[in-house]
């Protein structure tokens, strides 16, 4: 069971990058969170059939996978240079942190719900909110500037820049003054 979820991450990982330098870093992490919470939505439903949890499961892994391949990606390539590798090591505490509040999520349903499948179905169906958030969170979120700068998209990625930098009516020298000066 645990396995199977393992091996979809796997796969999904060594295979995103092609369709992210297609479609970019933004679209393919919001569908690898809908096929993490489809993946989910299969391991949660009472369908009362193992294979269909156990396809939920590798489903479910497909997204995970791909999600964790790009995010950091995307992370780089928006973030400025000086706090590139907090947000990297970020992502990693959040885990981390997500993996500790699921062992407390367990223990606190298995101490309050009577035994029944509601045990193990709230905790693995919680899994959808943080995916969700981040999904849903990308709709307010410009595209990558470097992805988009490597599809030529020169006015889009300048735009995108200026979003993240916070710089509306600015010109260059107010987003990297440094760069422009020694350029």
């Amino acid at each position: 069971m645990v396995s199977l979820q393992n091996v979809g991450a796997f796969l999904a990982a060594l295979a995103i990058f092609s369709v992210s330098e297609r479609y970019g870093r933004k679209k393919t992490v919001q569908a690898a969170m809908i096929v993490f919470c489809l993946g989910v939505v299969l391991q949660v439903v009472p369908s009362h059939s193992l294979a269909c949890f156990y396809i939920g499961r590798f489903v479910a892994g497909l997204g995970l996978g791909a999600g964790t391949a790009v995010v950091p990606a995307y992370n780089a390539e928006m973030a400025p240079k000086e706090i590139r590798g907090k947000l990297g090591s970020g992502m990693q505490w959040l885990f981390a942190l997500g993996v500790m509040l699921s062992y407390w999520i367990d223990y606190a349903v298995k101490i309050t719900l009577p035994v029944s499948s509601k045990q193990w179905q709230i905790p693995v169906g919680l899994q959808m909110v943080p995916a969700g958030v981040l999904g849903l969170g990308l709709c307010a979120m410009p595209e990558s500037v470097r992805w988009l700068a490597k599809k030529g998209r020169f006015d889009e990625a300048w735009e995108s820049l200026r979003w993240m930098r916070a710089s509306e009516g600015r010109d260059s020298r107010d987003i990297y003054p440094r760069d422009v000066e020694q350029g």
